[in-house]
């Protein structure tokens, strides 16, 4: 459990100095001096300045205040006042008035109350929005009480930059900026122009070595032409002697068929008898197919190619018919085999 005790102290310490540090951070880039918080304690008697948030004594905030040792060193501050001294008004707005919700509530503040707008302080808060209206808070103050708070305030070395509302800090009641630092415009644009020629300085960087090596394949563009002129010449020329390859194996294969043919039309005359008349011999891929006419049996031609040994398996390949003279009609397949 001590154990736990001291990382939960470790971690709060960490999440108050990275704080303190992005508020330090934001305040330089805007041209303003840190400004930490003022919160008011009922039972405060001084100003305690020991933490990062500035404690003060609630009796500043009315006239008549005992008499409170001011600070050795004025000190810029932000402060932040309880709702219960000033006047919350609730309004219910349309949706579409979401852009001008300080605008409208101002105006319904003039005309529902005996204030104008230059007797009080005022700011809008958006609590909710459901359907198709806005839940805005107001809250009002005294413009001659606020300045009489700040008057106090000073008086004891709070120089006040913003006055802010309890749980509204985003929505400051009075924002002083421009009087207590008048020039953090100046160097807001400052810091924006510095940090966009750094944005150019960094893609300056990054894109200088591409733009060396862009140059370097330029360079070298003569050269990568030049090797590919020479991959496509030796490409056609391999394609040349691929081709010339090719036509030789196709007269080496025609001359072997050739001879294969021959061999085969001299085992076909001398196994045939006289009588048979052939109208096609087709030799593919070591089959032998003839058809033609016999004025004898188209059976007995099966068996007397069967006894030849060049022809494999004879068969009829397809019906035999009879012819006008009497004869049968064949077609006969079968597989050739030649040394």
């Amino acid at each position: 459990m001590r154990h736990g005790g001291r990382s939960s102290q470790s971690k709060g310490a960490y999440r108050g100095w990275f704080n303190q540090t992005l508020d330090r951070f934001f305040a330089v880039f805007s041209g303003q001096p840190l400004a930490p918080l003022v919160t008011f304690d009922p039972n405060g008697r001084d100003i305690d300045v020991r933490r990062r948030d500035i404690v003060a004594p609630a009796s500043l905030l009315a006239p008549g205040a005992s008499s409170i040792s001011p600070l050795p060193k004025a000190i810029l501050v932000d402060v932040v006042l309880p709702k219960d001294i000033m006047l919350t008004r609730l309004l219910s707005l349309p949706k579409s008035a979401r852009n001008k919700v300080a605008e409208i509530a101002a105006f319904d503040l003039v005309r529902k109350t005996p204030f104008k707008p230059t007797d009080v302080y005022s700011a809008v808060w958006l609590e909710t929005s459901s359907g198709d209206e806005l839940s805005v808070t107001q809250h009002v103050a005294k413009r001659s009480e606020i300045d009489a708070i700040l008057r106090r305030l000073e008086s004891v070395g709070l120089r006040v930059r913003k006055i802010c509302i309890e749980n509204r800090a985003s929505s400051p009641l009075v924002d002083r900026t421009e009087l207590v630092a008048p020039y953090a415009k100046v160097w807001r644009r400052l810091n924006i122009a510095l940090v966009g020629l750094g944005g150019l300085l960094a893609t300056a960087l990054w894109t200088i070595p591409g733009w060396h090596a862009q140059n370097a394949i330029a360079k070298l563009e003569p050269a990568l032409l030049e090797r590919r002129t020479d991959v496509v010449a030796m490409r056609q020329r391999f394609e040349q002697k691929n081709a010339s390859a090719t036509q030789t194996e196709r007269f080496l294969q025609a001359v072997t068929q050739r001879a294969r043919m021959v061999e085969i039309l001299r085992a076909l005359t001398v196994t045939l008898p006289d009588e048979v008349w052939l109208s096609d011999v087709v030799l593919r891929q070591g089959q032998l197919v003839i058809s033609g006419e016999t004025s004898g049996s188209a059976t007995d031609l099966v068996l007397n190619l069967a006894k030849t040994p060049i022809f494999i398996g004879p068969r009829l390949s397809g019906p035999v018919s009879r012819t006008s003279n009497g004869g049968e009609r064949f077609q006969i397949a079968m597989t050739v085999e030649v040394q």
